[in-house]
């Protein structure tokens, strides 16, 4: 049941990404909606962890680095 729960988010942000990035080719398109579907698992858990409000606020930052490099 997770593992359909993942791919049919996986295809969502395939689609989504496809649609602001229409040249990429389908693996790449894949590598990325996994790499996203990663990081947002990654904050689920963070954020059920306790973490603070800083400490998230953080995270996230970094990551809009990094995803408007690799984008």
């Amino acid at each position: 049941m997770v593992q359909r729960g993942f791919k049919k988010m996986e295809q969502g942000l395939v689609k989504a990404l496809k649609d602001v990035s229409p040249t990429i080719d389908e693996h790449t398109l894949a590598i990325k909606a996994r790499w996203l579907l990663a990081v947002y698992s990654g904050f689920r858990v963070m954020v059920r962890s306790g973490l603070s409000v800083e400490e998230l606020t953080e995270a996230h930052a970094n990551l809009i680095k990094t995803l408007k490099s690799s984008l």
